[in-house]
Formats: structure tokens, C-alpha cells, sequence
């Protein structure tokens, strides 16, 4: 298994002093990341300050991998996040290293793969 660390940031807010707002969203986010840990049936090594009540701009969860096909899948669904707005970004760091996964298509997955050290087969 190799240990994924997440890190999603959540969208920005029209005003700096919107706490309610900004709450929110943390908590959106969060609902998104419990969901997609489930249907994944990912194992989550650490949650970071995913349910934190206050809310932070950007969490870190930590997730192990057993399988490209899970990798894949868990590419797929965060970048429909992005494109949906339900996130700003989101970094993935591997065992090689970090990408910042903005625009990425599917037949982007496998260099994303390689850049954070995993093979898919």
C-alpha cells in the first residue's frame, strides 16, 4: 500500500469576515471527503483538521492505496470537485514528491501517478 497525503483546499468566500460562510464550506468539505473515503472504501491513516469545528482553508487528510484502479478512480472524482467548484485545489503527495491537481484529464492520471510515485498496471 502506498500512503497518499491529500491536502483540499476549500473555495474562497466573497467576504473575509463571512465566519458563517466560511464554515460552511469546511463543513461541505468535509461531508465531500467522508463520502469519497467511504465510496472508496479507503483506509484513512489520519483526518489532519477535516472536522475541526472551525473552519481552516486548506485540510490534509492522509489515505493508503491498494490499487490503480482506486488511484484512478480517486483522481476522477477530485478533479469533478474542482470543476464543480466544490473545491478550490487540491495537492496529492506520494513517495516521489507533490502535484497540484487543477486540470487534469483522464489521460492525465498516469503521469499524476508517476510524479507521486505510484505504477499503475
Amino acid at each position: 500500500m502506498t500512503n497518499l497525503t491529500l491536502r483540499v483546499a476549500r473555495p474562497w468566500v466573497e467576504r473575509s469576515d463571512d465566519e458563517e460562510g466560511m464554515n460552511k464550506l469546511h463543513r461541505e468539505r468535509a461531508q465531500l471527503l467522508h463520502a469519497l473515503t467511504t465510496s472508496l472504501d479507503l483506509d484513512v491513516r489520519a483526518w489532519g483538521a477535516t472536522d475541526d469545528v472551525r473552519h481552516h482553508e486548506v485540510v490534509e487528510i492522509i489515505v493508503a492505496l491498494g490499487s490503480a484502479g482506486v488511484f484512478t478512480a480517486l483522481v476522477g472524482a477530485l478533479r469533478v470537485w474542482i470543476d464543480r467548484r466544490k473545491v478550490k485545489g487540491i495537492e496529492i503527495t506520494g513517495p516521489r514528491g507533490t502535484i497540484r491537481l487543477e486540470q487534469a484529464t483522464a489521460k492525465d492520471v498516469t503521469e499524476i501517478a508517476a510524479a507521486v510515485g505510484l505504477t499503475l498496471r
